[in-house]
């Protein structure tokens, strides 16, 4: 899967598009992206939407409600109205959902195997390890959009995300 990269709306980061839904347009439902956080800095807002983010290594979020804790196997929902702030003491990346407020859906992350049969629109993502999808094998920071069982492989961790509702058309290259 091909990353579109592009700064933050801010300037204070990097973000890496893993896709958008529907494709080819600023009006989309749902958008996976990974960010480079190289510096305690405020997130983009998204006026609209709902977040989950999972960050791949130590992070504190702070949020309206307070801050939060983070690691690599933590992810948290908020809205994307909310003032957010990232404090890191190191370079990392975290994973980002960003889905239309109204549109239904899960995330998790795993490092058991799942089916994604059920999802309108279901992408893995690998955290941490490796996991194989039919016959396809995934390593780390590498993305499936479709149908299939994830299976994590030792030490694996895999970001589940399912969308209601959606057609993914044609997989992203």
């Amino acid at each position: 899967m091909a990353w579109r990269t592009q700064r933050w709306a801010n300037g204070r980061g990097i973000t890496h598009e893993l896709g958008r839904w529907p494709a080819g347009t600023n009006d989309y439902d749902v958008r996976v992206a990974v960010a480079e956080i190289t510096e305690p800095a405020p997130f983009s807002r998204f006026t609209g939407y709902t977040r989950w983010f999972a960050p791949a290594g130590p992070v504190t979020l702070h949020l309206p409600d307070g801050p939060h804790a983070m690691t690599l196997g933590d992810a948290i929902t908020f809205s994307g109205e909310d003032e957010a702030r990232a404090d890191v003491t190191a370079k990392q990346w975290d994973l980002n959902l960003i889905v239309r407020s109204g549109i239904e859906f899960t995330a998790r992350i795993t490092s058991e195997p799942c089916d994604l049969a059920d999802a309108g629109l279901a992408i893995a993502f690998v955290l941490r390890g490796t996991a194989i999808i039919g016959d396809e094998p995934l390593g780390p920071r590498d993305a499936y959009v479709g149908r299939g069982v994830v299976e994590p492989g030792p030490l694996g961790l895999v970001a589940v995300m399912a969308i209601s509702e959606r057609d993914p058309g044609p997989r992203p290259r």
